[in-house]
């Protein structure tokens, strides 16, 4: 995996699965609500020169009355360590040992809230359970938010 503490935004990809995203990808959307904050770039996109497609429509004119700050997540500051567990059909691949193999790279990375918003409509208590709450209580400055079903 890469991690570049010096960038931006993106600080960490971990491309667990396979390192591409399905179209529309659910965890790139949670992440720019969260930490969303546009980059200088963002005058070249209004009035795009060339222009913004989704799919085969030109999509340049949404872009002209929006302003910069419109686009900030509830965080802007914060920067991101991704750890990519959605493939390119849409399934998602975690590690079998969630204590160890996946919040390890986030906190070495200096992330301290671990977002996860793939959670299930199972509602008893699994391995997986036990594996973030033993995380969150060795490392009681790490935050681990799961989603209560998607």
């Amino acid at each position: 995996f890469i991690t570049e503490p010096a960038r931006r935004k993106v600080i960490q990809y971990v491309a667990y699965a396979d390192g591409q995203d399905e179209e529309g990808g659910h965890g790139s959307h949670v992440v720019g609500s969260v930490v969303g904050e546009p980059d200088s770039a963002w005058a070249t996109i209004q009035g795009s020169s060339p222009p913004v497609y989704e799919g085969s429509t030109d999509v340049s004119s949404s872009f002209d009355n929006i302003l910069p700050t419109e686009n900030n997540g509830m965080a802007p500051a914060a920067k991101v360590a991704f750890f990519d567990i959605g493939d390119s059909n849409g399934s998602l691949h975690t590690p079998d040992d969630l204590y160890s193999g996946l919040f390890p790279p986030a906190y070495e990375a200096e992330a301290r809230v671990h977002s996860d918003s793939w959670g299930t409509s199972y509602n008893g208590y699994l391995s997986d359970d036990l594996a973030i709450d033993e995380f969150t209580y060795d490392f009681p400055d790490m935050s681990i938010l799961i989603a209560a079903g998607n």
